[in-house]
């Protein structure tokens, strides 16, 4: 769970990291 938290926040830090971790982004 913590995990994907960081994910999601890397998202939301920056647009470019989205892309790398879409599974994240899309996986709310």
């Amino acid at each position: 769970m913590f995990r994907r938290a960081y994910q999601l926040d890397l998202c939301h830090r920056g647009q470019e990291y989205c892309n790398y971790f879409l599974n994240a982004c899309s996986d709310r």
